[in-house]
């Protein structure tokens, strides 16, 4: 079974019907990898489950370019062929502010 937890995933992922890419390390000994797998066979809109072997809970995706980079701009369509990571920040990456901060005006 999935964690247990305040989110009912495993109710809600037949649900969604928008493009969903779902990242999860196999190495990861908080939420187990199967956890993912699950909700992933869950989707019935377009899904793609990236799960490298060596990455954990904590990796850094935006590390390694075929964590999140390659996979993101396949599944999506995404137009470039740079291999660097997208400009992303500081706050994005901060929960607490991340939950809070506006998004830049255009």
């Amino acid at each position: 079974g999935l964690v247990t937890e305040q989110y009912p995933n495993d109710t809600l992922m037949p649900r969604i019907k928008s493009p969903t890419l779902i990242f999860h390390g196999q190495r990861d000994e908080m939420v187990p990898a199967s956890h993912s797998e699950q909700l992933h066979r869950g989707l019935s809109s377009k899904s793609r489950l990236v799960s490298p072997p060596e990455a954990n809970h904590h990796t850094n995706l935006l590390g390694e370019v075929s964590y999140l980079i390659s996979p993101m701009k396949e599944f999506f369509g995404l137009p470039g062929n740079s291999s660097s990571a997208p400009d992303v920040p500081p706050w994005a990456l901060q929960r607490r502010l991340c939950l809070t901060a506006a998004p830049p005006a255009f």
